[in-house]
């Protein structure tokens, strides 16, 4: 109701002031829709960039001549990868050493579990760049000292395919990896050699053999290699229950 100091009397005020609160009710009513339809919007954006966001999950095992095929070297390693922001490596456990280890990366956080004892180390990334690498060639270079296998630094699990074709690696024509016949791409700089063993019928990998100085050094078998998976992003929290320490 407007104040009677405006000279209207309360019969000719009541249905200015119901316009009035018609008006303001429609005013708020039309502000929490658009709130309620921003919110959904912004839900469905975030649900849609996770339903953008798929998973390559590979089973693999390494084997080098030193290795015995039945050691926990030579035992299976789960991976998981979603674009460059999230990793989760699953290795096999080993109650000798009283080690099961989980490394879990989703940057700029980073997480080395052992499940057997349930402790963590947590690192954060200090960037700029922000980027979960799954190298496959990695040896610790002292300081100063040129890196022999820089050819091969962006070589991750992944993007081993892509990696060989954006090389202009050398067509080797067909090898057999367990009687299947493969593709075979071939990269050699300096004293290393890289080799791709492709299924033909999905373009996935079978196997990479690496060679040192013309020898065997190791090869990786890719007992499984499933892409296009849905993202889920529980497999890039840290289990409950950790005893976790921070590290620079």
């Amino acid at each position: 109701m407007i104040n009677s100091a405006h000279g209207r009397s309360k019969v000719r005020d009541r249905p200015h002031s119901l316009r009035f609160a018609i008006r303001d009710s429609r005013f708020g009513l039309r502000n929490s829709l658009s709130t309620f339809i921003l919110a959904v919007t912004c839900m469905c954006a975030l649900t849609s960039a996770a339903d953008e966001l798929q998973m390559t999950k590979i089973v693999f095992r390494r084997m080098r001549p030193d290795i015995a095929p039945d050691s926990f070297a030579a035992k299976p390693r789960m991976l998981y990868r979603v674009a460059d922001k999230y990793s989760r490596i699953e290795e096999p456990p080993h109650p000798e050493q009283g080690i099961h280890f989980l490394v879990i990366t989703r940057e700029p956080d980073n997480w080395t579990i052992n499940l057997l004892d349930k402790t963590a180390r947590h690192v954060i990334d200090p960037g700029p760049t922000f980027s979960a690498r799954t190298p496959i060639i990695w040896v610790p270079k002292p300081n100063g000292q040129p890196n022999p296998d820089k050819e091969f630094q962006d070589l991750e699990f992944g993007n081993e395919v892509r990696f060989f074709r954006l090389h202009k690696a050398r067509d080797m024509g067909l090898r057999k990896v367990e009687e299947k016949d493969c593709n075979t791409l071939a990269i050699k700089s300096g004293g290393r050699e890289a080799i791709l063993l492709v299924d033909p019928a999905t373009d996935k990998p079978v196997q990479m053999d690496f060679t040192k100085d013309g020898k065997p050094d190791f090869s990786i078998r890719y007992l499984s290699y499933e892409t296009d998976l849905p993202f889920d992003p529980s497999l890039f929290e840290p289990p409950p229950g950790l005893k976790i320490t921070e590290s620079k």
